[in-house]
């Protein structure tokens, strides 16, 4: 009983935490992710069968192992997600050393040449 008075807590603050963000921290997307997964955890919570009924009609044995393939799922995603936004940055990063590196060589080597 006292786990699922947290996971209901935990859900609001989810819900609070994505209407408090302002628009240009957190796009639109991701605020109706963060709405949808604390949805999905009071649900759960609340009438934990229906994740057993849902993993039935699915073809999957139990609602806690549906939770866990879906679980398995996101991290997949989140990871994937996060390496692609990794590598941007990488490219960014780069792309600006390079800049500053030319910047530097020609006022070093050409101080009278104006860019």
């Amino acid at each position: 009983m006292l786990v699922q008075v947290l996971v209901v807590l935990v859900a609001l603050w989810l819900l609070f935490f994505a209407a408090r963000q302002k628009a240009s921290a957190v796009s639109a997307l991701k605020k109706i992710g963060i709405s949808l997964l604390a949805v999905v955890m009071v649900i759960t919570v609340l009438f934990p069968s229906l994740t057993t009924t849902l993993a039935n009609l699915l073809g999957i044995g139990r609602g806690a192992d549906l939770l866990l393939y879906g679980l398995a799922a996101t991290f997949v995603v989140y990871a994937i997600t996060q390496y692609a936004r990794a590598q941007a940055n990488r490219r960014v990063l780069f792309g600006l050393a390079r800049r500053i590196a030319l910047r530097d060589a020609r006022a070093r080597y050409f101080p009278g040449d104006r860019p």
